[in-house]
């Protein structure tokens, strides 16, 4: 959809529970990367055309 990304990684290990993990994937700020993940962020909030809103939410 955006073409290839460059990103970094990062995985934490939770004390409270060692089977664990929080990853976190970050692109470089400024960088081609970063634009590409904004768009597939933005693209994720559009509701799809035709969708009915939710109910009692």
């Amino acid at each position: 959809m955006v073409g290839p990304l460059t990103l970094h990684y990062e995985s934490l290990t939770l004390p409270a529970d060692p089977d664990q993990r929080l990853s976190v994937y970050t692109a470089e700020a400024g960088s081609r990367s970063e634009e590409a993940l904004r768009l597939l962020a933005e693209r994720t909030r559009q509701p799809e055309s035709g969708a009915q809103p939710a109910r009692g939410a």
